[in-house]
């Protein structure tokens, strides 16, 4: 078994990845507006089980980067480096948006997405304020905050591994049985930073597990294809289903696709997910999770109906709004993202010089 000082610190196949996640939410926002009508876009109902996958990486990322001497200071100002001020800056171009789009708004909801707190309130006025799919980042501030203690050196991280399967399946379990139930409540069982853990310390726990030397025998698109198969037939037999049934259906082919994915990269395997273009786009992907929906609903509100009401013209309109979002978001990630991360991230000494310290395939 290989030590962990032996692995790879970079992992670009699941950079590579991020950009597969992105444009499933990106694709579930934008259908209804490009084809509304159309059965295609049932395909796009369940996009949002890209977020839960990113919830999963998280864990699995924030992980596989731990190194002896990190400090736990410096793991916070990584992190507002990474995710505040590329945040702030869509919050604010979000909330003029919703001005001009003339939007009912919750002062409380702006001020608690503000300081990324907003998912922690029930109500859709509330955790949808500012930039929407910000919800999310303040899920994700939940989890930085007890990282640290949840993977100390009390923890015993790889021992801890061998938990992995039966929390796995504890969580499908509870999940799918709980969206069933009269009391299923969409709040808790999709936003709530609470129930949200769960994917995240799945990801713990996958990182801890291959760290220790466990291996995925099957290839990132065998991966790939049970997870899409998986993702087609809900869209086919289920699209409406409860989101937290969706998220709990796909939360096992999520981590089979980051396990499969980070032991083709440890084994040094060749892979399209690892090439230049595709980690490019998934460097983007964070800023393009960020302006993409504010996108959505400005061309949305002008878009002729003529695009909306053919559906090859509104699915050759989805495709180019993708590649239109991509390029903003490109623009977006040069411009604000890496120059505040720059500016923001915790400097370490090595090799008699100062260097700014990153996160191998640095997570959602």
């Amino acid at each position: 078994m290989s030590g962990a000082t032996d692995l790879p610190r970079d992992l670009p196949s699941l950079t590579g990845l991020r950009y597969v996640a992105a444009a499933l939410v990106v694709f579930h926002h934008a259908a209804p507006v490009f084809i509304p009508e159309a059965y295609l876009g049932r395909f796009a109902e369940i996009g949002y089980i890209g977020v839960m996958f990113f919830f999963t990486l998280s864990g699995f990322v924030l992980t596989w980067a731990i190194r002896p001497g990190g400090r736990t200071r410096d793991f916070y100002q990584s992190r507002f480096a990474r995710i505040y001020p590329l945040y702030l800056a869509t919050w604010a171009a979000a909330v003029a948006a919703s001005f001009m789009l003339g939007d009912d708004k919750s002062w409380i909801g702006i001020i608690l997405s503000l300081i990324l707190l907003q998912a922690w309130v029930p109500d859709p006025q509330v955790y949808g304020a500012g930039n929407s799919p910000g919800w999310s980042l303040s899920v994700e501030a939940f989890f930085y905050a007890l990282f640290p203690f949840l993977t100390g050196k009390r923890m015993r991280l790889q021992r801890r591994s061998r938990l992995l399967l039966p929390l796995l399946a504890l969580f499908v379990g509870v999940g799918i049985v709980y969206s069933l139930t009269p009391v299923y409540s969409h709040w808790f069982a999709y936003y709530s930073p609470i129930y949200n853990l769960s994917a995240f310390i799945i990801g713990i726990l996958l990182a801890g597990s291959i760290r220790a030397g466990a291996r995925m025998r099957i290839s990132t698109w065998q991966a790939l294809t049970v997870g899409g198969v998986i993702y087609l037939a809900l869209g086919v037999l289920w699209p409406e289903c409860p989101r937290g049934f969706a998220n709990a259906v796909m939360l096992a082919p999520a981590v089979l696709l980051i396990a499969a994915a980070a032991t083709n990269d440890i084994q040094g395997r060749r892979s399209v997910w690892a090439t230049k273009p595709l980690v490019r786009l998934g460097q983007w992907s964070f800023a393009l999770y960020l302006v993409h929906y504010m996108m959505v609903r400005l061309i949305g509100r002008y878009l002729p109906n003529a695009i909306t009401t053919d559906t090859p013209l509104g699915v050759l309109g989805t495709v180019v709004f993708l590649a239109l979002a991509t390029g903003v978001s490109a623009a977006v990630f040069y411009v604000i993202e890496m120059p505040a991360q720059r500016l923001l991230r915790p400097r370490v000494k090595r090799a008699g010089k100062e260097e700014v310290t990153a996160l191998s395939s640095d997570p959602f």
